[in-house]
């Protein structure tokens, strides 16, 4: 038998050797004030991590302040001042479409296409409860409970009471007509969940690294509507101006300050033994123009890793700008009315989801939540609405194991053959759509002072990066 004692009583002494981080602010490489202009095109932002230095990515964040100058006075036929009210995102990654991490000559261990339409659904799944519950509009993803102001939907006219509710902020307006707009984020890297910016592993390597951002135009970030209390009425672009910028844009690098941990991991290195398990997400993206049933495919091949872990799945609206950039919103099924996944011939359900409302004379509506429901549970998906407003649909190839770090297991479907197919059959009812499909792999990478290696078992063997 063994017995053990309560901890009041417990005085054996343990020592234990914990991360200690402090946060290295890194300047921009390639733009030297760390501010640009944004407009309505895109650019490349480009930070250097300094090589032999042991960080966590995960840890790290990316921040900047934003500003928008006031808007130019409008009036209307008689003369008479129009309202003019800034509006700003305020759950998805406005600052980039596109973000990598890899060498200098482009070879990534992450390369997320889509990110910020991938950040709008997956950051939510992929943050706990009680995480986001601490978090404030500093950080892009926080609770809307406000007294003073309702939660307004960004694609439509529609809100959400504000009075105690916990539901995400999506949007916010200026206070008075023809404010300014100054806000300062600090986005987490971890929010790019299932990569390399999410692992939360103390990692090394020998050589400089780059985080790569390839930024949003302007009318991706804000818009201007004539009501403060409607995100879509009469909407117009932001007119960029010298007083509209990003300003402050720095990357905050978390360095590891645990002598113990930093001598640990590179002695693993010196050693060739420093390896590391990976996710690897690449998106896809498919535009339909017409409504009614359409089949969606994505290629599924080895390239990008051994393990196929899961792919994520959702819709948005094509109208890609302004207040419809980040238009998820498949309530009343608006969008999608049904689908059906597949992996080639395989079908991964019994039948057609239903994305209808509930109605007791009707089998199978609102299924498509009920297959799904088992990713909402401790997350910001509270409940059902809030799901609907933020539509995905997650086909995973594991079982989660929260007492295990998911890096650390062998885990996901096997890719056997070079080339697979991910099929969704859906039933539109919107003619615009752009589908989104995000494929998560397993990757094993190693990193020696020789460069870095992909997928490989013995050092020396694999494809080399660096």
């Amino acid at each position: 038998m063994t017995e053990l004692l309560a901890k009041q009583n417990d005085y054996k002494i343990v020592k234990e050797h914990s991360p200690l981080y402090r946060f290295m602010r890194i300047q921009m490489d390639n733009i030297t004030a760390s501010e640009y202009l944004p407009d309505n095109t895109s650019q490349e932002l480009r930070w250097k991590l300094p090589p032999n230095v042991v960080y966590n990515l995960s840890k790290s964040y990316i921040s900047y302040n934003l500003t928008i100058a006031k808007p130019d006075e409008v009036k209307d036929g008689g003369g008479n001042v129009v309202a003019q009210y800034i509006w700003t995102h305020e759950d998805s990654f406005t600052l980039g479409q596109d973000i990598s991490f890899g060498t200098a000559t482009g070879i990534d261990l992450c390369n997320l296409k889509f990110a910020s339409n991938y950040s709008k659904v997956a950051r939510k799944m992929d943050t706990k409860f009680q995480d986001y519950m601490t978090n404030d509009d500093v950080e892009q993803l926080y609770p809307s409970h406000d007294t003073t102001r309702d939660n307004y939907i960004a694609s439509e006219d529609q809100k959400l009471d504000g009075s105690g509710f916990i539901g995400p902020r999506y949007c916010i307006p200026t206070g008075t007509s023809y404010d300014p707009v100054s806000k300062f984020v600090n986005y987490p890297l971890k929010a790019f969940s299932n990569t390399i910016l999410a692992l939360d592993k103390d990692i090394y390597f020998g050589n400089e690294m780059y985080l790569r951002i390839n930024s949003n135009p302007l009318n991706r970030m804000a818009w201007i509507s004539i009501d403060n209390e409607n995100p879509s009425d009469t909407v117009s672009a932001v007119v960029p101006s010298a007083g509209t910028k990003i300003s402050r844009l720095y990357l905050f690098l978390a360095v590891e300050q645990n002598q113990v941990l930093v001598d640990s991991v590179r002695a693993k290195f010196n050693k060739g033994e420093f390896k590391l398990n990976i996710p690897y997400t690449v998106g896809a993206s498919i535009g339909t123009s017409v409504a009614g049933p359409t089949n969606i495919n994505t290629q599924i091949t080895k390239q990008y890793g051994k393990r196929l872990l899961q792919v994520l799945y959702t819709v948005f609206n094509s109208v890609n700008t302004l207040n419809l950039a980040y238009d998820c919103n498949n309530h009343d099924n608006v969008k999608l009315k049904a689908y059906r996944t597949a992996l080639d011939s395989q079908y991964l359900q019994d039948y057609q989801l239903s994305c209808g409302e509930e109605d007791g004379n009707v089998l199978n509506n609102d299924d498509w939540y009920i297959a799904n429901k088992k990713y909402c549970m401790d997350t910001v998906y509270l409940n059902k609405d809030l799901y609907k407003y933020n539509c995905f649909h997650l086909d995973r190839f594991y079982q989660k194991n929260e007492d295990i770090s998911a890096e650390n297991l062998d885990v996901g479907l096997e890719l056997t053959n070079q080339t697979m197919n991910y099929i969704v059959e859906s039933d539109v009812n919107l003619a615009g759509l752009t589908h989104f499909t995000f494929a998560t792999f397993r990757k094993t990478v190693l990193c020696t002072k020789d460069g870095v290696f992909f997928d490989i078992e013995n050092a020396g063997v694999g494809v080399k990066i660096v």
